[in-house]
């Protein structure tokens, strides 16, 4: 290129910089949880209403054999953002830590090349906690409690609608650059309830309805993509639909759950109406995306770039295998682990009982052949023990819980904790033979918190009580079943369970909690202040374990400890509301009526729509005779919760009140209007009150050593009482005119 050349192409871009973007395209990455590749139109399934995903095979690429390598939402989600196996990314479970911040993620590197990136996630396990959220110049991870889809999943998972409107409502604002947006739906997800009218078109097919009605918010998606979009549609895992003796997934590691759906679109850049039927994985997305924008892929990945079978043809075909896993039944009930391996046509699968399946004769995987064929089963085991899948780690680090997260992964049928007494050492049960024992007790768990959370506690009880006689390993019957004890006032049964689930998850800290109240009913303080100091040990200034031990003090009357616990939680964590909230209430207790309202102001400030501190506040003022004050908080909670009988009795009493209120306040007096519109002119150019009122004020008060008055209603001039009662604290008045002087008040 001359000079001149250069010149004119830098003047070009100086003049058109989105010219620097014009030949990168926008990657939009949607992810259909749950979906299993045959209840796909353009995977054969006639029954299918997918026309939004079997035009975009038609118009993209589409992958026939592409599989998971987990069933299970984060770690399968982790492994496409990562291209690494779940045993190298080392998630293995939707409860988990999050991912290693020193592994790097497609929205980090196309962050780095300039890309405007988003996330729109459906469900809490793929929340900002897992690590998915680096990279994202936004996460959408808030679930609103009053558009659940269902009655016992509440903060779980949006519908598609409101995912794609959070798309719809950020898509303009990357405007002038390419962006990343990985879109999640999860609809397909067990429970399993479409809305209309897809409920009733459907009602013998739930699950379809679920598909159909996720293909009609993918063709809203897909209308608003710019023409220069890579559209990358793909599962994180299938569903098992009874097959196998699993209803759902994530217990087995059969195609029923790994062969999932891939297709890519990209117009102009990728043949239209292509298939790539060799085996493909998950895994190698992460390197084909940056393969295809031109990117360099990370080494030392697992994943392959597909570019050269999606832009040339004539390439031989690569001989892929694919690492499966499932780590449910030994993490979650200390079963075995099923780990295994998958070529494009055969599957072995690691287990007490090992398998063999020959998927080109038996795609349902039902004739195992494992003693009749030595050298697939020699060739793959090999390849699983030299990849070092097979490696016996300590059991991966696992996420801090709460009863909140048990009773979100139980409604979505992932039940089980992750237990800390897990080990791969001596025989562990094949959950083959397990199945049965598991789906009793999924149900029977379920069944059981529902029972819990509509304080059904005996029936609650009774559930988790068969459980327990069924000597399965769960965390879960322990705890809840003691919890079920504790609020049927059998504390000594209560402590028993409780204690027994704290040998199987010792960091699981609202346990100590509960075991302190078990304590505390049955009148040992003692005993209870012992059991929140062991989960302090655990984990000191945990703010749930500091606000029982503080309530615990306060309940004593030791303010003086309880205070000292809650004002070091707070230096801890500052917006830590609860906290607040229990220090106002110890100022209020114990007479200090000024710092607790400005506890209960701070709480207000942060969180408006919280009635309950609004009616504190309220009664705070009460006590202060500021009745405007408190009517205003008390009128806000009834607002805020209108069928709260105390609160519409509070106010009505304030309102009693202020017919004759009681105000604080500061006065200047003059002769002249002319004198009072000057000292109201100083006063709205900031100048202090008192140098004005001792200067200009003829009033007794603006020499006296008390200037604040206070006065009731009926004890004052009615002008004056009718500008004060529409004061907030700290305003002053323009010039009142009462008889033959002028007066500026200031509430107080």
């Amino acid at each position: 290129m001359g000079i001149k050349e250069q010149f004119r192409f830098v003047l070009c871009l100086l003049l058109f910089p989105t010219l620097l973007f014009a030949a990168t395209p926008d990657v939009v990455l949607v992810t259909i949880d749950t979906l299993r590749a045959d209840r796909v139109g353009c995977y054969g399934y006639a029954k299918a209403q997918t026309p939004t995903i079997d035009g975009l095979a038609s118009q993209g690429v589409l992958f026939t054999n592409a599989v998971s390598h987990v069933p299970l939402t984060r770690p399968s989600h982790l492994t496409i953002f990562t291209g690494l196996f779940p045993f190298q990314h080392n998630v293995h479970d939707n409860v988990a830590a999050p991912l290693d911040p020193k592994i790097p993620t497609l929205a980090e590197i196309l962050h780095q090349h300039g890309f405007a990136t988003a996330a729109f996630v459906a469900s809490f396990v793929v929340n900002a906690q897992s690590g998915l959220q680096r990279g994202f110049d936004t996460y959408a991870d808030e679930f609103d409690p009053r558009k659940q889809p269902t009655q016992f999943a509440l903060n779980l998972e949006k519908r598609g609608e409101e995912v794609y409107r959070e798309f719809a409502a950020w898509q303009p604002a990357a405007k002038g650059k390419p962006y990343f947006a990985w879109i999640h739906l999860y609809d397909p997800h067990f429970p399993y309830e479409p809305p209309p009218p897809y409920s009733t078109r459907f009602a013998n097919r739930p699950y379809d309805g679920e598909i159909a009605y996720t293909d009609e918010i993918l063709s809203k998606i897909v209308k608003l993509l710019r023409p220069n979009t890579l559209l990358i549609v793909a599962s994180d895992h299938g569903e098992s639909l009874g097959e196998h003796g699993e209803n759902a997934h994530s217990f087995f590691i059969y195609d029923s759950t790994l062969h999932v759906p891939l297709l890519m679109r990209w117009p102009g850049q990728l043949n239209a109406g292509s298939k790539i039927t060799f085996q493909t994985r998950l895994v190698d997305l992460f390197p084909t995306i940056l393969d295809l924008l031109n990117f360099p892929v990370p080494r030392n990945i697992s994943g392959i770039s597909l570019k050269p079978w999606l832009t040339r043809t004539g390439e031989s075909e690569p001989k892929l295998l694919s690492y499966c896993e499932t780590f449910t039944p030994w993490l979650h009930f200390g079963w075995s682990r099923l780990q295994g391996v998958r070529s494009s046509q055969w599957k072995y699968i690691e287990a007490p009982k090992p398998e063999l399946y020959d998927l080109a004769k038996d795609s349902g995987e039902s004739r195992n052949l494992y003693s009749r064929s030595a050298t697939p089963v020699r060739d793959l085991r090999n390849w699983l023990q030299q990849s070092g899948a097979l490696k016996a780690e300590a059991v991966p680090s696992t996420q801090e819980l709460d009863p909140e997260t048990l009773e979100k992964l139980a409604s979505l049928g992932y039940a089980g904790v992750p237990s800390t007494a897990a080990a791969l050492t001596g025989t562990l049960e094949d959950p083959k033979d397990k199945i049965g024992e598991y789906k009793i007790f999924n149900q029977t768990i379920r069944e059981g918190i529902e029972a819990f959370q509509a304080q059904r506690y005996a029936l609650a009880a009774e559930k988790f009580e068969l459980l327990r006689s069924r000597n399965i390993p769960s965390f879960e019957v322990h705890y809840y079943l003691g919890r079920s004890y504790l609020q049927l006032h059998s504390y000594d049964k209560a402590r028993t369970e409780i204690e027994l689930a704290l040998q199987k998850l010792p960091h699981f800290l609202p346990a100590y909690r509960d075991l302190s109240e078990s304590w505390e009913s049955q009148g040992n303080i003692k005993e209870a202040e012992k059991a929140l100091l062991a989960g302090l040990t655990i984990a000191p200034n945990h703010p749930l374990l500091i606000q029982s031990l503080a309530w615990l003090y306060q309940t004593q009357k030791q303010f003086t400890k309880a205070e000292a616990l809650l004002l070091a939680e707070l230096q801890a964590h500052p917006d830590d509301l609860e906290s607040r909230f229990r220090l106002g209430a110890i100022y209020r207790d114990t007479g200090r009526i000024d710092p607790a309202i400005a506890q209960f102001r701070e709480i207000v400030m942060r969180t408006p729509e919280d009635p309950e501190a609004h009616n504190q506040l309220g009664m705070l003022y009460g006590a202060s005779n500021r009745f405007q004050d408190s009517a205003r908080e008390f009128e806000k909670a009834v607002q805020l919760a209108p069928q709260e009988k105390s609160y519409r009795s509070n106010l009505a009493l304030v309102k009693g009140k202020t017919n004759d209120s009681l105000f604080r306040f500061r006065i200047i007096e003059t002769k002249t209007r002319a004198a009072a519109d000057v000292i109201f002119k100083k006063l709205q150019k900031g100048e202090g009150w008192e140098m004005l009122a001792q200067k200009y004020s003829i009033h007794p008060s603006a020499r006296s050593g008390q200037p604040v008055l206070e006065l009731s209603a009926s004890e004052m001039n009615p002008s004056l009482a009718k500008v004060l009662s529409t004061l907030k604290t700290g305003e002053f008045s323009p010039p009142i005119a009462s008889g033959n002087s002028f007066f500026l008040v200031r509430k107080e």
